[in-house]
């Protein structure tokens, strides 16, 4: 059977071993315990159905298993009086983002955005790039230095949202 063009068309074989490639990480063996031979694992890897099902079910299971964790570490940070309050601030952003209460930006080119790479010309490449790029910049945060600064006197408060 050939390789399926829509997610919603694997084969219980395929899901097999994208269940498998995921908690193992390994191609051959997770091929191997699905039952396809040892040509499998590379022509499995090329197939963009393949790819997005390997990272939907990568971003499900890491979504079950460590999102708690991480949210629950997140919460203790922000409320941690012996943690920073830039730090504690970031933490409580990170939350209300994450929680939904931060609306995500409009994608300005939702078309562009719903195809698969290997569909796109070079100039939707391009401009997914720029748009990746755009996103990037737009998260990226400042380092905290937390470091006494030389004109700081020893003993006296420091307000650290300065």
């Amino acid at each position: 059977m050939g390789l399926p063009n829509k997610i919603d068309e694997l084969t219980a074989q395929q899901r097999a071993f994208i269940a498998s490639y995921v908690s193992c990480g390994n191609a051959t063996l997770a091929a191997a315990h699905s039952g396809y031979d040892h040509t499998a694992p590379s022509r499995l890897l090329r197939s963009p159905v393949i790819m997005r099902a390997i990272q939907a079910e990568t971003r499900r299971r890491l979504f079950i298993e460590h999102g708690p964790a991480a949210i629950g570490f997140l919460a203790r940070t922000m409320d941690d009086s012996n943690i920073p309050v830039k730090l504690r601030i970031e933490c409580a952003k990170t939350l209300a983002d994450r929680g939904g209460l931060i609306p995500p930006k409009a994608s300005e080119n939702n078309a562009l955005e719903e195809k698969a790479e290997n569909e796109l010309t070079a100039e939707e490449l391009k401009e997914r790039i720029r748009n990746m790029q755009r996103i990037l910049s737009d998260r990226a945060v400042e380092i905290l230095d937390n470091a006494p600064q030389a004109d700081d006197q020893e003993g006296q408060a420091v307000d650290p949202l300065s």
